[in-house]
């Protein structure tokens, strides 16, 4: 009688893939664990631990091991795991990006008014790329952080639109709008700002450029808390610009109690705008949303969407459509 010489190499293979299965279980469970330890975390410090605040800027990142820890629990068919992994994925996103389906940027509401922010990069010399790319999604207010030279841009958004602009500067900011500007009352002298006049109605307007320091807690949710107090005393109707700070921040977490995020109200998806091409680590794609626009609750978002980075930019511009 002869031996069935395959019978070997098939246990061998089983076991090899018995391996592999019980590997990826393994690591696919002590990441839901990581994951879960990071929340309890969070929630007891927030920020206020030096340094957490960077690992709570990655919670898309966070978001993604969530799901890609489920799906490989999925495929090991460990169902309860699995089940506990998309949770959750599924929690944490909801928190981050909400449930909404924005109307994208092909769209400009009817009777609204476009507002744009965008963070060019302080080393960004090509005013008349950004221009161009901010010009195609033909918002009716600009404003630009680490803007390196307003006055280059305004002339080739002019150039590009065939059209005049008011324009504000205040050192590394600019307020640029087909509407009349004005200076903003009682402004914060930390962060550029503007008073616009659409349709006889006077919008105040303050564009910052946040600090990221989670190595001193202190100073960061020090920044935050001043902004909040200014913002309860004087009532502006858009804070806008790069916050450096994601939902999983104090910083935006502050801010969302008092105004709202026009991404959260009106926007689709994670709305990530950092870091773009111009930066090596963005050329997998942005990770992060730190750019945001909050209005005042007596103000109606139409449509919210992060459009793409001109040449030289490290940040995505984000747009939001606005009704007073």
């Amino acid at each position: 009688m002869k031996k069935n010489k395959n019978i070997a190499p098939a246990s061998s293979q089983n076991e090899t893939r018995a391996k592999i299965s019980r590997c990826l279980t393994a690591t696919a469970q002590a990441v839901i664990v990581l994951i879960l330890l990071w929340i309890l975390l969070w929630l007891a410090m927030g920020d206020r631990l030096a340094y957490l605040g960077y690992i709570n800027a990655a919670g898309f990142v966070i978001v993604l091991a969530a799901a890609a820890a489920a799906l490989i629990l999925l495929f090991t068919r460990r169902w309860l795991s699995a089940a506990f992994g998309m949770a959750i994925a599924s929690a944490l996103w909801i928190m981050a990006s909400g449930l909404n389906f924005g109307a994208g940027a092909d769209f400009k509401a009817q009777g609204s008014v476009r507002v744009l922010s965008a963070s060019l990069r302080g080393l960004n010399k090509d005013m008349r790329s950004a221009a161009i790319q901010i010009a195609g999604y033909d918002p009716d207010i600009i404003a630009l952080q680490e803007v390196s030279d307003p006055a280059k841009f305004e002339q080739a958004l002019i150039a590009q639109t065939g059209k005049a602009w008011f324009v504000k500067a205040d050192g590394g900011y600019a307020v640029l709008s087909r509407y009349p500007l004005s200076a903003a009352p009682n402004a914060p002298k930390y962060l550029g700002s503007a008073q616009v006049n659409v349709g006889g109605k006077a919008i105040v307007l303050w564009n910052l450029h946040a600090p990221k320091a989670f190595a001193r807690p202190a100073e960061n949710s020090g920044y935050y808390a001043d902004l909040v107090d200014a913002a309860r005393a004087q009532r502006p109707d858009i804070i806008l610009g790069d916050f450096n700070a994601t939902p999983w921040n104090y910083g935006y977490r502050l801010m969302a109690k008092e105004m709202i995020p026009a991404h959260d109200a009106a926007g689709f998806g994670p709305g990530n705008s950092f870091p773009a091409p111009a930066r090596r680590s963005g050329l997998l794609g942005a990770f992060s949303r730190i750019d945001h626009i909050f209005v005042a609750k007596n103000i109606r978002v139409a449509n919210a969407f992060t459009g793409q980075a001109s040449a030289g930019a490290d940040h995505h511009p984000v747009v939001a459509d606005i009704r007073f």
